[in-house]
């Protein structure tokens, strides 16, 4: 996961040939930001303006979106992010640990419990069963204990990687 995280990286076909920018974030901002595009290597000097992908753009109109959107739309067309729902499911929640050694049978049975301990407190809206379905089949364990801040890559140490590398002869 801690590629995921770095501002910067190098890959190509050495794996060293280019620095990129993080690929979540690119893809974020380059889907709603003009973006200035400066490209320089060995063979280009290029400047151009990068506009918004259209496709992109089609999740707000409410096609093709993410899964974790319609998990999300459930979550809080089902009541749940309401202020007392939150403070009922951080009080279960709180009490599980969240690591890498959860299986999903475990995560699933405290999603139902979840919606068990709303419903008995009268937090839950009146929703088809498909919704309450989604929450338990498809909320998947919060992020929290997880460090998820980027990491911020040196472009200097990453130019020097790219000109201290040499091809391996071991072939």
């Amino acid at each position: 996961m801690d590629r995921q995280r770095q501002t910067l990286y190098l890959d190509g076909p050495n794996d060293v040939d280019w620095v990129f920018r993080n690929d979540v974030l690119r893809k974020r901002e380059e889907s709603v930001y003009v973006d200035y595009v400066a490209y320089l290597d060995n063979f280009k000097d290029e400047h151009y303006w990068h506009s918004p992908d259209p496709r992109r753009i089609r999740l707000v109109l409410w096609k093709d979106r993410p899964k974790i959107l319609d998990v999300a739309l459930a979550i809080h067309g089902a009541g749940m992010t309401g202020e007392t729902a939150l403070a009922r499911i951080a009080d279960l929640w709180r009490d599980s640990p969240m690591d890498d050694t959860i299986k999903w049978p475990v995560l699933r049975q405290l999603n139902v419990r979840t919606l068990e301990i709303l419903e008995e407190a009268n937090l839950l809206r009146a929703r088809p069963n498909l919704v309450f379905e989604r929450v338990a089949d498809n909320w998947l364990f919060p992020l929290f204990p997880l460090d998820l801040r980027e990491l911020q890559i040196d472009s200097e140490r990453l130019r020097e990687a790219q000109q201290n590398w040499y091809p391996d002869d071991s072939y």
